[in-house]
This record gives C-alpha cells, structure tokens and sequence, in this order.
C-alpha cells in the first residue's frame, strides 16, 4: 500500500475525530462559536486529506481536480481556524467582506486550477500563502488581547507559529530557487510521492494541524474550568459573590493587609422591610429588589472593592486599603443610593428601598476576617435597633 495513502487516510480520520469533538462542544454550547468555526476547518481538513487519498487511488483521474480540493480546502481551513481564535480571543470579527473575498478568491482561483493546469501551481502559491498570513495572525489574536489566556493559548500559538516560517520557505525553494516541482502541484502520483516536499506537504502540515488542534482543545476546556469555578463562586441572582466566592477571594487580601499592614474594612448591610416586600408583593418582587440593590451597590464602589451577597438580603462590601472613616464615608454614600431607589413593579406599584449598614476596619490582633465580620455586624443590629436606614461603625472593643 502507498505510503502516502495510508498516511492520508489516518490524517483523514484523525481530523474527522477532531471535527465531530468541536462541533458536539459547539451542539452543548452555542455561545462557543470558535467551536463551530474549528469544526468547519477540521471537516476542510478531512477534504483536503481525502482528496490526497483520491489522487493516489484513482490515478487516471484528472489529477488537477483531487490537488485544487486539497489546497482549496487546506488554505480554507487556516480561514476558519483564524476566525475561530478571533471569536476564542473576544476580538472584533473580520469584516464580512474580508471573510467573504477570501473565500471567494480562494474558491476562484481552485475552480480555474481544475480546468487550467497552468493555473495548478498558482493555487498552490495562493494556499500557502493563506496558510503563511491566517496563520500569522491567529498568533497575533492568541497572544494580544484583554481576555484572560491560558496554557493553551501559548501551546496553540507556537504550533502555529512554525505555519508562516514553513509556507515561505517552500515558495521561496519552488518559485524563486527552482528546487522541484511541489508535490500538491505534480502531474503523476509517482512525482507527488517523491517531491522534496512531500514531507513538509503531507506530514509536517497535518501534525502541525493536529497540534494545535489539541492545544485548541485544551485552552476551550481550560476556559470552560474557570468559568464553571466562576459561576461557583456567583450568587445566581444577582451576579455578586456569594459568601463562598467572597471568603475565596477575601482571605488573599486580608492575609495582604496584614502583611502590609495596611487599612482594611468592611461594610455590612441588610435590606429594611425586605420580609414584608416577600410577603406583600410575591418573591419575584424580593427578587427584583435584591438584584436593583446589588446593581446600586456594584456602580457605587470602586473597582477595587468587592461586593458580596452574604445571605438572604444581608451584603458585604470590602474595602481595601480603606480605614474606618472612609468606610463610613462610603457606607453613607450608598445609604443614600439606596434610599433614594424605588422599586417600580409590573402592576406599577412603587416600593421605597432602604438598608440599614455596619461598618468594621482590621485591628492588630485580627488573624483572620471572622472577628471583623462579627463586629460590623455588630454594627449592623446598632443600626436596626436606632430605627433602621442608617450607619454604624465599630470600635475593636465590640
């Protein structure tokens, strides 16, 4: 059995595998559109590899028609997989137009090289020079860029990296050296096994391939990790930390604080009336005052602080590097937010929010956030107790 042959058909399978992985990721989960674009580049791939397996099968076919569908669909391919990184990445999408006359010159120039062999090694040039630039840039997306990167990003972006070095190479070594003919371009199978570049062709650009397709695949999963340990540490109604996420992030800091010996306080707030708004107006009432609360509180802290659902309709701020006058100070600021704040409910009925709040900063003898969460809400039952809707700050004596 030819070598080649055999070595098509496995490239072949080993990227159907991969198409069918992206694209049930894609099936569980839409929103992961780079999914489906990598699913699209890996069905490209299964053509291109097919199309080898074709050529040597079939040999007394018109050999032009199996090379056009092999560097249509791996130039292609390259296409997809860029687009794909650009969505992975959270970057701006390539203008239609561009997506659509890459496409089209692509297709164009594969469909003339069917008909016109003289056109055969000219779509060869164009495949590897899609492959050189969509390779180029996919590094440039994996590697810039706001979005969060993992190991994956790296691993993919050095795989693709050798992509560019290796296309130029091979057109420098055929059009400007005249080293061979290219194997994707030779008229018989025998000069398409024997090409010098064969290797580079039908061993070195599917390993290639398979690599960062893993490396894809390892990044998405890693994504997929961090976002379900995000969610975990979430309070599903209102977005704000829950008590787990808040104690999660909390303690690095506090442990900080205590190293630098730097201000660190607290403010604890409990929502006034909010039994009587539940038993009044329903829970989707309760529900909408809590998630307007937390909405309040996130836009009146600095970034920097951290806004956490304590539980029930009680919410912890903190405030790094703030003492306990400042803590006031922005307590008070957001005692005033929220009072100001009416709920306005489908039958358009308007209930007035308030929160009563407790305020605590880190004392010496503090070893962990316990004791400061004990006295602001310490704090807290001061303000309930002098009638709700105001501030109380503690002393390290409560």
């Amino acid at each position: 059995m030819n070598w080649l042959f055999l070595l098509s058909v496995i490239t072949a399978s080993i990227a159907l595998l991969f198409a069918l992985v992206f694209f049930a990721i894609y099936w569980q989960k839409p929103s992961l559109l780079q999914a489906k674009c990598w699913g699209i580049a890996f069905s490209m791939l299964v053509v291109a590899m097919c199309a080898v397996s074709a050529r040597i099968a079939f040999p007394a076919v018109n050999p032009y028609i199996f090379s056009s569908l092999l560097t249509v669909n791996a130039a292609l391919s390259f296409v997809f997989l860029y687009f794909g990184i650009l969505k992975w990445r959270g970057m701006a999408p390539v203008g239609k137009w561009v997506s659509h006359l890459s496409l089209l010159v692509m297709f164009s120039v594969g469909a003339l090289a069917m008909v016109l062999p003289a056109w055969a090694p000219w779509s060869v040039t164009l495949s590897r020079v899609y492959i050189a630039v969509f390779s180029a840039l996919a590094v440039y997306a994996l590697v810039t860029g706001d979005k969060p990167r993992n190991i994956g990003h790296y691993l993919a972006a050095a795989f693709l990296a050798i992509n560019p070095i290796m296309q130029v190479v091979s057109i420098v070594l055929t059009s400007l050296v005249g080293l061979g003919s290219d194997g994707i371009a030779a008229v018989s199978v025998s000069e398409l096994t024997h090409s010098p570049f064969t290797v580079v062709n039908f061993v070195g650009l599917p390993i290639g391939f398979t690599g960062i397709a893993l490396f894809c695949l390892l990044g998405v999963l890693l994504d997929l990790g961090a976002e379900i340990r995000e969610k975990a540490l979430r309070d599903w109604l209102t977005g704000c930390y829950n008590r787990r996420g808040f104690i999660a992030v909390a303690e690095p800091l506090f442990l900080n604080s205590r190293r630098r010996d730097s201000h660190f306080s607290l403010i604890l707030l409990d929502m006034d009336n909010f039994k009587g708004i539940n038993d009044t107006y329903g829970h989707a009432a309760g529900d909408q005052a809590l998630k307007t609360v937390a909405a309040a509180l996130t836009g009146g802290v600095r970034k920097s602080d951290l806004v956490a659902r304590w539980g029930g309709e009680e919410f912890l701020v903190l405030l790094p590097d703030a003492n306990a006058t400042d803590a006031q100070r922005i307590a008070e600021k957001l005692r005033r937010t929220l009072e100001q704040l009416e709920l306005v409910l489908d039958s358009g009925k308007r209930v007035q929010l308030s929160a009563s709040f407790g305020v605590a900063e880190r004392c010496a003898s503090d070893q962990k956030l316990d004791p400061i969460v004990t006295r602001a809400d310490f704090a807290l039952y001061s303000s309930k107790s002098a009638g709700k809707n105001r501030v109380s700050l503690s002393t390290a004596q409560d």
